[in-house]
């Protein structure tokens, strides 16, 4: 559940990215959860094309115009909660 007391500079709950491809669904991202408070720094690690890059772009809104799905939830400091 998100908090409303600003408690988090960045809270991710259940974040899934998935492209509609000719050849099928692509998941992506599928049930990323994760919070970053004031002063905290996250960093995010994993092996090439686990998944990173399209991550950090869903929660930026890029793939807004694109085949895909976006489903989660996230809240931030500068921006009002989404979903």
């Amino acid at each position: 559940m998100f908090t409303n007391d600003h408690e988090f500079v960045l809270q991710v709950q259940e974040l899934k990215t998935h492209f509609f491809t000719d050849e099928g669904i692509v998941r992506a991202v599928d049930g990323v959860d994760f919070s970053v408070r004031p002063g905290e720094i996250l960093g995010i690690v994993g092996e090439s094309g686990c998944g990173k890059t399209v991550m950090s772009r869903s929660i930026l809104g890029w793939f807004m115009n694109q085949a895909v799905s976006l489903v989660g939830r996230y809240c931030s400091m500068v921006k009002i909660c989404s979903r």
